[in-house]
């Protein structure tokens, strides 16, 4: 309170937000303060449909109906939302400081928003505070490393001195009350503040606490008795219900207590509790004053009374909030500790779709793995459903064989539901992890049936994602042709259904065969247009992958500071959003066009930097593409034998590509065209003995210093 004031009076705009353990809803520390930043600032219809999830009611705020922002990957969908919040932050030209308590209750999504913001807080107008306990959780600053920690310990005697003389007055600073208030609390600031706060109660207000005579023990038993000691200053009749708002959180709606107790008096009621110090309106809302006192009312319950409460907050909530995705994951929570498993199933699995969909990866994966225990009280289809997003969920954290296992079990369960659209879904999402690792031919496999599956159905958006699937198979193995019709049939189906995100992949990926027959003024409209559509619906990862590709056009154009700028570009985005694989894409594209402009530190720097994220990220075909490229710069330097050695253990790897294959051969060719036999024969006997493990300490390391000056 004392930052919030000091904020408000040097002119700030201040903006609080809370989390509230067991129950919220994704990213709820977040959403009151952004419920606000969204009304004080500029919001264009993309960025209200981007907030809705997270502000329900930005239909009102911005005065006209919001729909949902156009569907893309939850990882996107997140990416997308934290550019949004920055946004709204960008825009404010005065000072914002923003604040967020009990973090160690946040979920890791609410994190990953607040280690994004921390990135870019030093060019903005910007403050953010967040309070957590290090006992409850001690590794939290280790996920927010732009962060600075100021550990609230016990006081020393000297901030007692200062703390006394604030909450007294001059008086307060008196020796006898500052060695006393020292004694009894021992620097603890709860008991600081509580024992003031008794004090003045018995001496009948605060200034006359320094004339009394002060008692020799004011605090015994700690934490625990100094809060009983609070909650029973509220008369009895009012207990019952400061028990049920303990059940809800933190801080009060007014509208579920009335609900859930409809003859209790809430005015008289909230009065005896604020007069007690257990209740107190914080910025417009009624809260608990500490969370230690609802602490103690939740852990004075019985088992009977936890589970009657519980079940009176999930009816509240059903009557006062019916179908509202905003709290689903409080009736999961509500059901589950009311003790009603066939309840809480139906909500917990709702809630872990909710959490996959705004890209709360983390959050998802505990629900629907609770949802998954309960299988049993869902029907058949809800529980291949179930399947298919666990499955998805393993699928973006990379846990690729769980979630083959998961989306198998769930194309045979939509099989026995007869449910052609989760088959389709749940083979396209099989073929996608079959290409992420190689398995080429079980990845067509998969995606072919798929597509007759949808086809069947008359699914024409699955069947369109399904086409782009086969599309990228055949084009990583190198049948362009089968690729270009792919693609093709794709966007055409793509844009019947108003698929934006996909029309921007399918129109991309036209674009890479395009470039690859050569066709470059082509290749750059159609980069053009799917650049246009991913900015359209805000997704920046489509953005960045675009850039980095249209750079590589450019080059092949020969307009190389274009596409040195474009590929910077990209790798602005992509550390901005932190997609690594990204960045060590457009690293390597930033290395090859500086190696043709001539700037060869800035060249090996980039590949360098380049190769050592696709190694820590175990993505060997883009590390194989980045040697391939590096092999060119040694060469430049004059290390032809290292090169030569280079490419013959790229194209002797069992994992490279045939894009990089074919640009490995042909600068093979020429290298051994210009070494004499036993230099090749030398290169290559190298070259078949390299290891992966071995490249970056043989070659990067060694040959630095052997590239042209820049």
């Amino acid at each position: 309170n004392d930052v919030r004031t000091r904020a408000l009076v040097s002119g700030a705009v201040v903006l609080r937000g809370q989390a509230i353990g067991d129950g919220s809803a994704p990213y709820a520390p977040w959403r009151h303060a952004i419920h606000w930043l969204a009304l004080l600032s500029n919001v264009t219809p993309r960025m209200a449909a981007v907030l809705k999830p997270i502000v329900p009611d930005i239909d009102a705020l911005v005065g006209e109906p919001v729909g949902l922002a156009p569907e893309i990957d939850p990882r996107g969908a997140q990416i997308r939302l934290f550019s949004a919040v920055s946004d709204l932050l960008k825009q404010r030209s005065s000072p914002v400081v923003m604040i967020l308590e009990d973090l160690h209750w946040a979920d890791d999504e609410s994190l990953a928003l607040l280690s994004w913001l921390s990135r870019l807080v030093p060019d903005l107008p910007v403050l953010l505070v967040g309070s957590f306990r290090d006992d409850e959780a001690p590794d939290l600053p280790s996920h927010l490393p732009e962060m600075s920690v100021l550990s609230l310990s016990r006081l020393s005697y000297d901030a007692i001195v200062r703390l006394s003389a604030q909450m007294l007055g001059p008086a307060g600073s008196k020796p006898e009350v500052t060695r006393y208030l020292a004694r009894e609390t021992e620097g603890n600031v709860f008991f600081l503040v509580e024992l003031v706060r008794s004090l003045a109660e018995e001496a009948g207000q605060l200034d006359r606490i320094t004339s009394m005579a002060l008692p020799a023990h004011h605090i015994a038993g700690g934490v625990r008795r100094v809060v009983a000691r609070r909650i029973a200053r509220v008369p009895g009749r009012y207990q019952p219900l400061l028990k049920l708002a303990a059940i809800f959180g933190r801080t009060l709606d007014l509208a579920l207590l009335q609900q859930a107790e409809p003859q209790a008096d809430l005015e008289a009621w909230l009065a005896a509790a604020e007069y007690a110090a257990v209740l107190d309106v914080d910025d417009g809302q009624w809260r608990f004053s500490h969370d230690k006192l609802r602490d103690y009312l939740l852990q004075s319950l019985t088992e009977a009374e936890r589970r009657d409460l519980h079940r009176r907050a999930a009816l509240a909530i059903e009557q006062v909030y019916p179908d509202s995705p905003e709290h689903i994951a409080a009736l999961a929570h509500h059901w589950k500790q009311a003790g009603d498993r066939a309840q809480e199933a139906r909500y917990v699995a709702q809630a872990g779709q909710q959490a996959l969909a705004s890209g709360a990866y983390q959050k998802a994966l505990a629900l629907l793995e609770r949802a998954l225990a309960l299988e049993t009280l869902l029907d058949g289809v809800t529980a291949a459903r179930l399947r298919l997003a666990l499955g998805e969920t393993c699928y973006g954290l990379g846990e690729y064989d769980r979630a083959q296992r998961l989306l198998m079990e769930a194309t045979d369960r939509f099989e026995a539901q007869r449910d052609a659209k989760g088959i389709a879904h749940s083979l396209r999402l099989l073929g996608n992890i079959a290409l992420a690792l190689g398995s080429y031919d079980d990845a067509r496999d998969w995606l072919r049936r798929g597509l007759a599956i949808a086809r069947e159905a008359e699914d024409q958006l699955e069947a369109g994602r399904l086409l782009r699937a086969l599309g990228l198979v055949a084009q990583t193995v190198g049948d362009y042709a089968e690729a270009r019709r792919c693609f093709e049939e794709s966007l055409s189906i793509l844009t019947d259904t108003g698929d934006q995100t996909g029309m921007a992949g399918a129109l991309s990926n036209l674009a890479s065969i395009a470039h690859v027959d050569g066709q470059f003024e082509e290749a750059r409209r159609l980069y053009e247009q799917a650049l246009s559509h991913f900015e359209a619906v805000g997704f920046t990862w489509g953005v960045a992958y675009t850039l980095t590709s249209l750079g590589e056009t450019e080059e092949a154009l020969g307009n190389l500071t274009r596409a040195r700028e474009l590929h910077q570009q990209a790798l602005t985005l992509c550390r901005e959003i932190g997609h690594r694989w990204g960045a060590a894409l457009a690293l390597h594209n930033l290395g090859r066009a500086c190696l043709a402009l001539e700037i060869y530190g800035e060249a090996h720097q980039a590949l360098a930097e380049a190769f050592a994220i696709a190694r820590e990220i175990q993505t060997t075909p883009l590390a194989l593409a980045i040697l391939t490229t590096y092999a060119n710069l040694l060469a430049t330097a004059g290390a032809d034998v290292e090169a030569g050695a280079l490419l013959v253990f790229v194209m002797h790897h069992p994992q490279v590509e045939q894009d990089t294959l074919q640009t490995a051969r042909k600068f093979a060719t020429a290298l051994q065209q210009r070494l004499s036999p036993p230099a090749w024969q030398a290169a290559t006997e190298r070259g078949k003995s390299l290891r992966l493990e071995t490249v970056e300490a043989l070659l990067f390391v060694d040959q630095a210093a052997d590239a042209p000056p820049n």
